[in-house]
């Protein structure tokens, strides 16, 4: 579950930006932008979501050694 909670971080990091330039710098229309913000997170999803995997394992690994020791 942690590793959902990762990629939904860096998903929405990732898009923010990508939906703000769109919007407000190139003046497109809202529907466009969405129809955009919705291609690039389903392009995006699978990429993130492997290495929100592994960021995930690494920040359990760092608590778990931290509690022990």
């Amino acid at each position: 579950m942690g590793a959902s909670v990762v990629a939904y971080f860096i998903g929405a990091v990732s898009l923010v930006p990508t939906l703000a330039v769109l919007l407000l710098a190139l003046n497109l229309e809202f529907a466009l932008v969405m129809t955009l913000g919705t291609l690039q997170m389903a392009i995006l999803t699978p990429f993130l979501y492997r290495y929100s995997r592994l960021s995930w394992l690494h920040i359990e690994r760092r608590m778990t050694t931290r509690l022990e020791g």
